[in-house]
């Protein structure tokens, strides 16, 4: 199956169509259900973005020393693991978020489940760069007492991993739930804990900086446990987390193709600040610069969880309604959104300049720290102007699946324009740190740029979005068949003209061919590990065919392709075909099937003069030009049919009652 794009959401929808015939939420609409989103996240963002924050302060009371290595320590975690993680698991945004706009529900918790597989796979290797931080830290010529220092402190930071790999995947599952309000409670009890946990490890057991770094394991298993507590008391994901699942351990590969792009989205950009805190250390007076740049650095990763909490409301909306076949209502859910960030990020650079003089006393009491906080704060603020909307734009991809063309554009943002001008500014120009967080700056509003017009060019796109995806729906299941028949019977139509009723033999040739193309179509559209969702499907579908022989050598041969998994399904059909489907295809009126007016339904099986009224709109827009066709018939002439509404306007099935 070919990759899967912005016109193309990764699953099938649950309604047929695109979805623009239905009613497009009003903009008031849209803002309640983004603030219904977002403000809980943003408060959870914000609690859980203090752990590493609330640490660091801990520590800068103890010295200077201190201070700079748990500082530089914290930044190389954040580049090197926090940040690859959290961008990994920002692919179950998309899985999961279209998922559940797709109504398939259980694929949630295989995927969180796949994902925490991914991710701790991933916490190897990041434990061993971590369990080697001072040494890479002087490789980078870090000065030799802080390399020390933080070396110390990464190493204690790596019990950390366990828990943030079960907890980051339990974030994204139940977001893409729209359940948020937990989410943030459990963030503020992990951060009121992690206060008492940091001060009992510092100073009541006397571990210093170690027990600060140590601290953080405890507030994320303490996280997680909240979480695992709410969603298996409250019965909120019940249908979403049906228990462990061996469908986790397929596909890895797949989920590993969209998880590694989503990492490197998040990774460059965040590595791109935690450089700015690596380059410091090579500044004149050391020291000051890394704790300064630190401390700027930590309050805009504050700071900024505010909009990104906007940026992850937007993603989910996106991914829900592009899941869900509404592509206009993620168009109109982007642009809300975007204004949204706007308005926050200009109350909180105001905020942040008249608090300018003040803020540096929450980190450190020596006044040289204070002063030159205060000058890089104007800085700060205009940087994280512009990357609070950048970061309400990037839901967007994450949303759509775009995370690789959100990862180029990051590259080419912060590696070939912010880097090279901050080294510019601060090594050739001296302006020491401040020259180094401007350069940042010119990255971002280049970033900005860019990610504005493929906003745009998403946005645009979305609104002529194709609902084509890797499992089937049902309905999605009679879109795509229902263009294969819709060609067959155009096809014969060449051969048989006028509106008179087909002959009994004809009109039975005539009918397996569409059954041929009903199950051609649905064997080319799935791949071989995805064929079980065939036949639940079908199931599902309320569609009967009878027990014709066209069936029963194709569906023996649908279910001679299915994996072991489905050898029960398969041994059924082998043995009796026409029984297995007797039970699966049961005679029922499909709820979102065609209706014929009354006068049709017994005696004449003339073409009806309703045309294509009384069809769906979205099936007129997709199979338009066969609004007019005539009914099957294959009872006889003088037979009294019963009509069954079926989900395509190809087969008006009549079944002969006498």
């Amino acid at each position: 199956m070919d990759e899967p794009t912005v016109e193309e959401p990764l699953l099938a929808v649950r309604r047929g169509g695109d979805g623009e015939d239905g009613a497009m939420a009003s903009t008031a609409a849209e803002v309640k259900r983004l603030l219904r989103l977002a403000g809980p996240l943003m408060a959870g963002f914000v609690l859980r973005n203090s752990v590493q924050m609330v640490s660091v302060m801990f520590v800068g009371h103890l010295g200077e020393l201190q201070l700079a290595g748990s500082s530089l320590a914290a930044s190389l975690a954040n580049v090197t693991g926090f940040s690859f993680l959290f961008g990994m698991s920002s692919a179950l945004d998309t899985l999961c978020g279209q998922a559940y706009g797709a109504g398939q529900h259980r694929l949630l918790g295989v995927y969180a489940q796949r994902a925490m597989l991914v991710l701790a796979a991933a916490a190897v290797p990041i434990a061993l760069v971590w369990a080697s931080a001072g040494e890479i830290l002087l490789l980078f010529g870090q000065d030799p007492a802080i390399a020390a220092e933080a070396g110390a402190y990464a190493r204690w930071m790596i019990p950390s991993l366990a828990a943030y790999v079960p907890l980051a995947c339990a974030l994204r599952f139940l977001q893409a739930q729209g359940i948020v309000v937990p989410v943030m409670a459990s963030s503020g009890v992990a951060a009121v804990a992690h206060v008492a946990v940091c001060w009992a490890l510092v100073h009541k057991a006397g571990m210093g900086s170690k027990g600060a770094a140590l601290s953080g394991a405890v507030t994320y298993w303490t996280n997680f446990a909240v979480l695992a507590f709410y969603a298996r008391l409250s019965g909120a994901c019940k249908a979403t987390w049906t228990g462990f699942s061996m469908d986790a351990f397929r596909e890895l590969r797949r989920f590993t193709e969209l998880a590694v792009p989503s990492a490197m989205m998040v990774c460059l950009e965040w590595s791109s600040f935690e450089i700015l805190v690596l380059l410091s250390g090579i500044l004149p007076n050391p020291q000051l610069e890394t704790a300064v740049l630190s401390i700027s650095l930590s309050t805009a990763s504050l700071l900024i969880m505010v909009p990104r909490g906007i940026g992850s409301s937007l993603s989910t909306r996106v991914s829900n309604e592009l899941g869900g076949g509404h592509p206009r209502a993620a168009r109109m859910a982007a642009r809300v959104a975007t204004a949204m960030t706007v308005l926050v990020c200009l109350v909180l650079v105001i905020a942040m300049i008249l608090l300018r003089n003040v803020w540096g006393y929450t980190y450190s009491s020596e006044e040289e720290v204070v002063a030159y906080i205060a000058s890089m704060l104007p800085i700060l603020a205009v940087s994280f102007f512009v990357d609070g909307i950048n970061g309400a734009l990037s839901g967007v991809l994450t949303g759509c699946g775009k995370q690789k063309i959100g990862a180029h554009v990051n590259l080419g943002a912060f590696y070939l324009v912010g880097i090279p001008t901050a080294v510019l500014l601060a090594f050739v120009l001296h302006l020491n740190g401040e020259g180094l967080w401007l350069g940042i700056v010119c990255g971002s509003i280049s970033y900005h740029g860019k990610r504005k017009g493929l906003q745009f060019k998403s946005s645009n796109s979305m609104k002529n979005s194709r609902n084509v995806g890797v499992v089937f729906s049902n309905e999605d299941v009679f879109n795509v068949i229902g263009a294969m028949c819709a060609a067959t019977w155009k096809s014969e139509r060449r051969t048989r003209q006028g509106p008179t009723p087909y002959a009994h033999r004809g009109d039975k040739s005539m009918l397996k061919r569409l059954i041929h193309g009903f199950y051609a179509a649905a064997i080319v559209r799935l791949p071989v590990d995805e064929m079980p969702a065939l036949l639940p499907a079908i199931l599902d579908s309320n569609l009967y065919f009878g027990p014709l022989d066209p069936i029963s050598n194709i569906v023996t041969n649908v279910v001679s392709r299915l994996p072991p998994a489905a050898n029960v399904m398969a041994s059924a059909v082998a043995e009796s075909p026409c029984g297995v489907l007797d039970q699966l295809l049961p005679l029922h009126a499909h709820p979102r099937g065609v209706a014929l007016p009354a006068r049709h339904r017994g005696g004449s099986c003339h073409r009806p003069p309703h045309r294509g009224r009384l069809l769906h709109a979205h099936i007129r827009r997709r199979l338009g030009h066969y609004q007019d066709h005539p009914p099957l018939h294959y009872g006889g002439p003088r037979a009294t049919p019963t009509w069954t509404a079926l989900p395509w306007p190809c087969l008006h099935h009549c079944r002969n009652s006498g």
